[in-house]
Parts: structure tokens; sequence; C-alpha cells
């Protein structure tokens, strides 16, 4: 039996641990005046005759950042490959690699870009339907599809326009619909030859809901939290829309913590100092405004040491992935902090990584060698070697093999290369995906490896569709999706009724139950509530469907309903917050030695404050470094469960409530 792997990709270096304080990252690290420059994004590759917008961030030890990118000088060392502008905006004429640069101030910064020629198959705008409120905005994106199955973003690219411009305008190339009255518009996009259609309706009124994610936080001095803001708009479906970059974020204790309005990292807090701070976002929208707010404790704890992680892995060259920093507490509490640590990587040439905000730790392995990753934060670091070899490619392998699905819904899949050295690597972000039958099943161009079924196929049902991938012109096995028309009976919260610590913030999720005994995820489906938000809230705001804060000590009921307009389900179970708090997580995945086709089973064990333990399984997340060792479960049944698939030592990172561990395990 093959388990379907997490959607998950996490990057495998090799790694041996130094933390000592003895090694900061800046010259002087009691000195947080130092800085380093840094460029997003680090490695790029795009089509000639289509651009890339780079920014320059100055990034202080103590986790600041501010944008720099207008006050930078950009060059490039390939003038007959591209163009760039003094606000970073390249231009590619010709394919090639070249290396972009920014100067500021005696620092430099570089980035790596590879520029093909690629003939493009299809052209597509998303959403292809869209919701938003009279004096906001609406952020509508374009792709192309190469003939190789691979694509790119070109929004920047692409001409707007509004089939009304007194309901919606478009001000500029980015994409971004300015929604004047309500109505129904037309969005045009066009590229090169090709042309797309989206729809946008804007609607009067005000917000029935306006909310900050989470509502209270417990941060400790000098970490960060990242706040998003949502409203809910009073149509039929209800929206639910994020606007984290449309409000203007405030605190009113600037002494106690900070909060970021810059460009990419809006909604961004820093502790500075113990208290109570209050968190505001303000909207403006048609002459009128309003108001939410959430609570930031600032809890008197302290960083004492730092750790990096994945461990003892070594990676190939072309790969990226993610590394996690985990802050350990003067009262032994721990918690990632890999969005507040600054990265650094001592030789580029051999790999670069994400320094700072929404890809922190993010490392993109270029040529063979090794160099030092470094996490730092306020003096204390935690200096890891990271390892890049380039080995032939051997086999090609994509998961799951034989998936089945209802019309209009999606299927996630994965791709692992498997290199002649033994070594392996999850590649679903690098390969080129293909359907062979596109009007029944394409892949999406925001998610790598998701294949969305067509709601308007007119074949008949069930069908199938052979679903490949390639890689450095090596193919992979073929797999069967099969595309139903089954109905959904029973809606499935997940983990079920149960009880939770206080102060942690976990998520549930929704499962439709099909007439043919088949699940699917619809977590971001459907509309989740709390019956009593003082005890615990959970979110409808994108990217942040089913996640569960709680907050003090009583009974709620988790509420999910769902409705397609044809199909209407609802179920809700207990939740009990207690009176603990968490503390470290005790990570175990049992047995640890493995023949291939054997299984582990992994669990999570919370301890809790004042005393006590917690069965946090059903909550943690099991990400395997490097992929295509072993492959998780995709139900809610089996999600801790590995299956081995391959020769190797796999590091199974597993995760609750911003707390980290980690399980080894040998497979033969």
């Amino acid at each position: 039996m093959k388990f379907v792997m997490k959607y998950i990709l996490f990057l495998a270096f090799s790694i041996l641990a130094g933390c000592t304080d003895d090694n900061p990252i800046f010259a002087g690290a009691s000195d947080t005046t130092s800085t380093q420059l840094t460029i997003v994004p680090l490695q790029a590759s795009i089509n000639k005759a289509t651009t890339q917008q780079y920014e320059a961030y100055l990034v202080s030890q103590d986790g600041s950042q501010r944008n720099i990118t207008e006050a930078s000088t950009w060059s490039i060392d390939q003038e007959a490959l591209a163009s760039i502008n003094q606000r970073g905006r390249l231009s590619a004429l010709n394919a090639g690699e070249l290396r972009v640069s920014a100067e500021y101030q005696g620092m430099l910064a570089t980035a790596n870009l590879i520029i093909t020629d690629k003939t493009i198959a299809q052209f597509s705008v998303l959403p292809g339907e869209a919701v938003t409120l009279v004096g906001l905005t609406r952020q509508f994106s374009s792709f192309v599809e190469f003939t190789d199955g691979s694509s790119q973003e070109v929004t920047l690219d692409t001409q707007w326009t509004s089939s009304d411009t007194q309901i919606a305008t478009f001000a500029d190339n980015t994409g971004r619909a300015e929604a004047l009255k309500a109505g129904l518009v037309t969005v045009s996009a066009e590229f090169s030859s090709f042309t797309g259609i989206a729809n946008l309706e804007v609607v009067d009124g005000e917000p029935t809901e306006f909310l900050i994610t989470p509502p209270v936080s417990y941060l400790p001095i000098g970490v960060n939290e990242n706040f998003t803001a949502s409203i809910t708009l009073a149509t039929d479906p209800i929206e639910y829309l994020d606007v984290t970059e449309q409000v203007v974020w405030s605190i009113d204790d600037p002494s106690l913590a900070s909060i970021s309005n810059e460009i990419g990292l809006q909604g961004q807090a820093t502790a500075i100092s113990e208290g109570l701070a209050i968190v505001t976002a303000s909207l403006s929208f048609a002459g009128q405004s309003t108001t939410a707010n959430a609570e930031l404790n600032i809890i008197p704890i302290r960083l004492e040491s730092i750790q990096v992680n994945p461990k003892s892995v070594t990676v190939v060259r072309g790969t990226e992935g993610q590394y996690t920093a985990t802050g350990i507490f003067n009262d032994q509490q721990t918690r990632d902090i890999t969005d507040t640590v600054v990265w650094t990587s001592s030789n580029e040439a051999v790999a670069k990584i994400s320094t700072f905000g929404a890809n922190s730790g993010l490392a993109v392995a270029i040529t063979p060698g090794e160099t030092d990753i470094t996490a730092a934060l306020s003096g204390l670091s935690d200096t890891v070697i990271g390892t890049v070899v380039a080995p032939e490619l051997d086999t090609l392998r994509i998961y799951p093999e034989d998936p089945s699905i209802p019309l209009g819904e999606s299927q996630p899949f994965a791709a692992f290369a498997y290199f002649k050295d033994g070594s392996s690597q999850d590649v679903s972000n690098r390969v080129n995906w293909l359907s062979a039958n596109s009007a029944l099943a394409s892949f999406n161009p925001r998610i790598a490896g998701q294949a969305d079924t067509i709601p308007t196929y007119t074949g008949t049902l069930p069908d199938t569709v052979d679903i490949s991938a390639s890689l450095n012109g090596i193919s992979s096995n073929t797999a069967l999706l099969t595309v139903t028309t089954a109905i959904p009976i029973a809606l499935k919260i997940v983990p079920g009724a149960g009880n939770l610590p206080q102060r942690v913030d976990v998520n549930y999720e929704a499962f439709l139950e099909y007439s043919d005994q088949r699940t699917l995820d619809v977590t971001n489906q459907v509309i989740w509530s709390s019956s009593n938000q003082a005890i615990a809230s959970i979110s409808n705001s994108p990217s942040n469907e089913g996640r569960v804060h709680t907050i003090e000590n009583g009974l709620t009921a988790i509420s999910a309903k769902y409705d397609d307009g044809t199909v209407e389900l609802t179920n809700s179970v207990d939740l009990l917050v207690t009176d603990e708090f968490v503390t470290f997580i005790k990570p175990k995945c049992e047995p640890a030695d493995l023949l291939v086709g054997e299984f582990t089973t992994c669990t999570c064990v919370a301890n809790l404050s004042p005393s006590g333990e917690f069965d946090c399984t059903a909550f943690a997340s099991f990400t395997p470094t490097p992929g295509g060792v072993v492959l998780f479960g995709s139900a809610s049944t089996n999600r801790n469960i590995a299956e081995a698939i391959a020769v190797g030592n796999v590091n199974v990172f597993i995760e609750f409530s911003n707390r980290s561990g980690n399980s080894s395990l040998r497979i033969k």
C-alpha cells in the first residue's frame, strides 16, 4: 500500500551542530546597529521577454528590516542577457545565466537568475471568479504554461483592463483592481499574443466581520508574531477576504512592541518589553473606516540558545527548502523562531538562504561544496555545515499512483528524485508536471504538483487521466487519476472532540465523506466557528482556515459548515481548554530501524506546566528529510504513519504549536 506524502517540501542539508556565542554572524554581536544587505528573491528562473522584480533589504542583527530597493545601486554581470533599472526591475533579453547585484553604502548582495527560451503553450488568469468591497482592491495574477509542462507567473508583464472602469479599474500593470462602485466587470489580461479573462463582483456595504488572527498572542521578548487581517462579506456564498496588506497596522504602546507596515512584512510584530499591547488594524474603504484589535501579551522570558534543523543530510544542487530555528528560553520553553532569527550562508556560491520574512530559512543549493548556515539573534547563534553535491539523476517517481477524486476537486502529487549515489530528494517544485488530458485535469500554476479537475468537463464520468513528471530529460512513472461523480454524504471534523492546553495554535481539518467511501480535505471550503471565542477562536481567513487559538480554560464547540450550492452539511465537536501550558515536546518514531515496505508510527507528547503530559500527535505535523525515503499518510487515521519506500537514513521533523523536535529513522 502506498501512502500519499504530506504536501510539504523540506530542505535537507548535511548539518553539523555548533551553537556558540563566539560564532556570531555579525561583527560585534552586541552592536544592534550591525546590518547586512540581502536581495529577494535569491534565485529565480524566467523566460526571455519577461521581467523579474527584485527587492533589497537591510537586516539588523536584532531581526529588524528596512526596504532600500530604490536607494540601492543595481547591476548585472551579463548585459547581453538582460537589463535592470534602478528600481530593481529586470528585463530578460536572451537565454543564459547571470548574477544580479545590489550595492548600498559599501555592502554588496547578489542573486542568481536563469533566463530560458521556452515555447508558451497556454495562458491563464487567477482567480477566475473574485469578489471585493467598494473602496478595496483585489489582486489578480497571470501565468504562462510552457510546452515542457513548467510554468511562470507573468503578472507584471500583463496588460490588465476592466470592462467598466466606473466599477473597477487597473491603475498599473500589477494586476491589482481598484473597486469603485458596486457591479460586475470582466477583467481582461493580455500577454504577448495570449488573452485571458476573469470575473470580478464589487459589492457595496460594510463587512459583517473584521478580525485579526490570532486574536490573543503570548510572545517572548525579542520574538516575532505574524498577524493577519480578514473581513467577511455578506455574499452568497459568504466571502472571506484577506486584507492584511490593505490595512494600517499599529501598536498602542510602541515601548512594548513594534509592528510593520513594510511591503512584504505587513502585520509582523516584534516584542520589545514585558506588558500587554493592543494591536490595531485600520481599514479604510469608500469614505468609511473600521478597526479590529488583538491582544499581544509580551511575557518576561528570554532567549538562551538557538537550535537549527535539519541534521546530517546532504542535498543535491538546484534544490531548495526550509531550515528551521528553535529558540530555547530561560524557563525551558521552546518556540519556533524561524522567522525571527537572521539567516546567513558563509559561501553564497554554494548555497544562498533567505535572510528574513515569509521565506525565512528558505535555502537554495547552487554548486557542490560546503557552507556555514547560521541563524542568529541578539548575540546568540547556531551554525551548521551545509553540503551540496551534484550526483547524476537515476530515476524519478511520483505519488500517489492511483488516486480518485470527484469532479471539481483537486489532488496533490509529490515527485522524488533518486540519484546514482543512493541519495534521494523531494523535487515536487522542480519537475515539469504533465496531464495527458488538460480538459479533465490541469496543474495549478500556483501550487506545485496540484492537479485541479475541470468542473466544466463534458466527457463521460468516471474517467481517468495519466499524470507524469519529468526532470532533466528523465521521465517519471505514470500515475492514474480517476475522476468520479461521487457525491458528499457527510462532513467530518478532525481530530474530533478532545482537549487542548492554553495558548496553543493548532489546525483543525474538515473532510467530506463521499458515496464511494473516499474522503476529501475541504478545510479551506467550509465556514468555521467557535461557540465561545473567549475560550478558543478559529480562523476563516485565507491560508489560515481552521486555525484554532486557545485562550483560557473552558468548553467550546468547534463547528464547520459546507455548502456548495447543491449540498449543505454541518458538524461540530467539543473542545475543552485546560489550565496547563506547553513547555516542550517529546517526539518519537518507532520502530526506528525498518526494511523497505515496513511502517513506523511517529508520536508527539507535550510536556505541560505546572505538571503532566498531553498527547499532541493528532495536531502535530510530520516532515521527513530527505524526501523519497519514507512516505507519510494523508488520511486523518494514518498521517503519523510512514512507509519505508527506499534505503537510506531520514530525519523526521515533528512540530506542534511552534514547538518542534526530531526523530531519526534508518531504512535498510
